[in-house]
């Protein structure tokens, strides 16, 4: 489907998402639908990655 993804990180692999976007504040744009407010989200590095591939955080 089209329309802005997401992954979200599931224990060592990513899962791409749909989400709704709301408006942007500031630097930020708010997820309306799509994922839920504890799930992390990979935030660099997307263009190297598709859904259910191994991933190895880096904090």
């Amino acid at each position: 489907s089209t329309g802005p993804k997401v992954f979200v990180v599931k224990k060592d692999t990513v899962e791409m998402r749909s989400v709704i976007l709301g408006q942007k504040e500031k630097n930020m744009i708010i997820i309306k639908k799509g994922i839920k407010e504890e799930e992390e989200v990979v935030i660099e590095g997307q263009l190297n990655l598709s859904n259910n591939v191994k991933i190895k955080i880096l904090k």
